[in-house]
């Protein structure tokens, strides 16, 4: 086949990655319909035509190295991660290394590590090597992974995926990426990013190398970031029928987005028959909760299927809001924010059939990540066990709430 595309600062880059073990991640910018794609399959293909010589097959592992999510990238990733445990395991390393916990027995870990011996001449880097993912491009990277969307940032994959971007050297030499806007880009992920390529026409763009330097000011010091002007690249539209195999592989994927919007919706519209926006103040918008029976017909399915939690926070989310969800036990129940680091309301949601809640006991998790940024208040949202809600408004730390009939007000009275 006919090269179609000139990358020559790129090669040069990969051949880096792969012969001397570090790890480059371009991310390929630009306008919509101008290639981005195209070019990031293509200089996959050139990573992999030089391991498989047919064709058809290095298509064929591109194809298998492509992500449109970053759950899709990190399954791949992951996996790699087993294979090597699993060579090591052969290679004669203890089991019981590998299904230690790290930071629960560190000092235990070290003395069996030391201890260890793996078949003669063998060292972890010839067993790493053999399972190194030499190239994966995660397409419209910012899709699933946007910047604005706050809740990424309190989301528990998220949190590991931006960990393990530091820690990608040894199982990953060359990584892509392409996007639109790199302000749709979380901080956190380009901050790893080692080559630009900007694309300002239809098959060309200009690369620049990202490098990160140390500068010192006194008795401070910061890093910063320059970027040096590369080459120009080129490169044709790939095969009507290789381009088709990515459309339809974007097309199954993008189905699969709608599909999974709309069972959001349909969730939602149930859900909203449970809980329905009623806006009881302007400043303080409350949840308001429709009285229904755990066993009736109509909304068992919901009431199985999605928490009382879940539902404020769907509700809120349908209302324009920015809501993160807590999951363990030290976690508020439901943080509303402002922007990716400044909450605006810390949301505490309890079942009980108690006619007092004591907030400084029973809403610790909420309170104290409220003071952390100052609230004097909580949200506190209260449901007696027929799902009916008995309270919804704020509340000081320290403030006992009688949940008793006589002290509802008419504003949060429950509807029948």
């Amino acid at each position: 086949m006919a090269r179609v595309i000139q990358i020559p600062d790129i090669t040069e880059e990969i051949s880096v990655a792969l012969l001397e073990g570090y790890t480059q991640f371009f991310m390929i910018v630009g306008e919509k319909n101008f290639g981005k794609s195209t070019l990031a399959l293509q200089i996959l293909y050139e990573i992999y035509r030089r391991y498989v010589k047919d064709w058809e097959e290095t298509w064929k592992t591109v194809f298998h190295s492509l992500s449109f999510t970053a759950k899709q990238f990190y399954d791949v990733y992951a996996s790699t991660k087993a294979k090597v445990d699993s060579e090591l395991v052969n290679k004669g390393l203890d089991n019981k290394i590998l299904e230690l916990d790290p930071e629960d027995n560190w000092d235990a870990l070290v003395d069996m590590v030391l201890k260890s011996k793996l078949e003669q001449n063998v060292t972890f880097e010839d067993v790493r090597k053999q399972f190194r993912i030499k190239g994966h491009l995660i397409d419209d990277i910012a899709a699933h992974m946007n910047r604005l969307d706050v809740s990424i940032y309190y989301d528990k994959f998220f949190q590991q995926l931006f960990a393990d971007f530091t820690l990608m050297r040894p199982y990953i030499a060359c990584l892509l990426g392409t996007t639109p806007d790199l302000d749709d880009v979380p901080r956190v992920v380009l901050k790893h990013v080692t080559g630009l390529i900007i694309c300002d026409r239809q098959g060309h763009a200009v690369f620049k190398k990202n490098r990160r330097y140390v500068r010192f000011k006194g008795k401070s010091m910061e890093s910063f970031h320059k970027l040096y002007d590369g080459s120009d690249i080129t490169w044709n539209k790939l095969q009507p029928n290789v381009y088709s195999y990515y459309e339809i592989l974007r097309h199954v994927m993008s189905r699969r987005v709608t599909q999974k919007a709309q069972t959001i919706l349909n969730q939602i519209e149930e859900a909203e028959k449970v809980l329905t926006p009623s806006p009881l103040s302007s400043a303080h918008p409350q949840i308001s909760v429709k009285s229904i029976s755990v066993e009736s017909g109509q909304f068992a399915e919901v009431l199985n299927s999605v928490s009382l939690r879940n539902s404020i926070k769907q509700t809120l989310q349908f209302q324009g809001e920015r809501v993160t969800e807590g999951y363990s036990d030290t976690e508020p129940d439901l943080v509303v924010w402002k922007d990716e680091i400044t909450p605006k309301e810390v949301i505490s949601v309890k079942q009980t059939t108690q006619k007092l809640v004591d907030v400084a006991r029973e809403c610790g998790k909420e309170r104290e990540f409220a003071e952390k940024f100052g609230f004097k208040q909580l949200h506190l949202i209260v449901f007696n066990n027929q799902k009916d809600k008995v309270f919804d408004d704020l509340v000081s730390f320290d403030q006992t709430v009688d949940l008793s009939p006589s002290n509802q007000r008419e504003g949060f009275k429950v509807e029948l």
